[in-house]
C-alpha cells in the first residue's frame, strides 16, 4: 500500500480511521503528517475537504510544529482557503477557494525542490495561473528552504474532515505526465510496474 497518516505523528486533537486515511481534527491546533517521507521523485496525491473550517494541506518537514503550523506554517509549504504559504511567507496569487466537498491535487517535485496546488472539483489551475504546468516544471512554488526529506501534511486552526488519497484506489484528476500517481513506496512499485508493461 502507499503511505497513510502517521498514528505516532500527530496532535492529541487528531483521529485517524478508514486505514489512516480520514482525518478528523476536534481541537483547535492540529496537525499529521504522513508515515513515508522522501528527498527525490514526483509525486501527485489528492485529499477531499468534507467539512469543517480554517484547513490547509501541503507538506512540511519533521521540524514543522504540527499544533502551530496553521498559523505559524515555518518548516512547511500549505495551501488553504485562498491562499498558499510557503515556509510561513505567502504566495501572492496562487491560493484559490476550497470549499466542503472539494478535492485537492498536490503535485510535488522533490529533485526540483517545486510544488503545485490546484482544486480538482472545480477544474482550477494549478497555482491559480494558467500557465503552470508540473509536467513541464513551469511555475512550481520554490520549496528549497524546507529542505529534506518533506511529509505529506494535513493540519488546521479549528474541527475539520479530510479524506485522503496516497494512491490506493483511482485518483479523481488527471496525473501530471512523469509523476507517481500516489505517494510512497508502494506507489512508486506501481508506476514503474506499469511503465515496464508499455515499453
Amino acid at each position: 500500500m502507499p503511505t497513510t497518516w502517521n498514528p505516532s505523528d500527530k496532535t492529541a486533537g487528531t483521529t485517524l480511521s478508514n486505514g489512516n486515511l480520514t482525518v478528523v481534527f476536534t481541537a483547535t491546533g492540529n496537525g499529521v503528517r504522513s508515515i513515508y517521507s522522501d528527498t527525490a521523485g514526483k509525486w501527485y496525491w489528492e485529499a477531499t475537504y468534507n467539512s469543517g473550517s480554517s484547513q490547509c494541506i501541503g507538506f512540511a518537514n519533521a521540524s514543522a510544529v504540527l499544533s502551530t503550523v496553521w498559523t505559524t506554517s515555518t518548516n512547511a509549504v500549505v495551501a488553504y482557503n485562498g491562499s498558499i504559504d510557503v515556509n510561513n511567507v505567502s504566495q501572492s496569487g496562487a491560493g484559490f477557494t476550497i470549499l466542503t466537498g472539494h478535492t485537492v491535487a498536490v503535485a510535488i517535485d522533490l529533485g526540483a525542490q517545486r510544488i503545485w496546488f490546484r482544486n480538482v472539483t472545480t477544474s482550477g489551475n494549478w497555482n491559480n495561473n494558467v500557465a503552470n504546468n508540473p509536467a513541464t516544471n513551469v511555475g512550481g512554488l520554490n520549496i528549497a528552504v524546507l529542505g529534506s526529506p518533506l511529509f505529506a501534511l494535513l493540519a488546521g486552526i479549528g474541527t475539520a474532515n479530510w479524506s485522503t488519497n496516497f494512491g490506493a484506489t483511482t485518483l479523481v484528476g488527471a496525473v501530471p505526465s512523469g509523476f507517481t500517481a500516489g505517494f510512497g513506496p508502494a506507489a512508486a512499485a506501481a508506476t514503474q510496474a506499469r511503465v515496464m508493461v508499455l515499453a
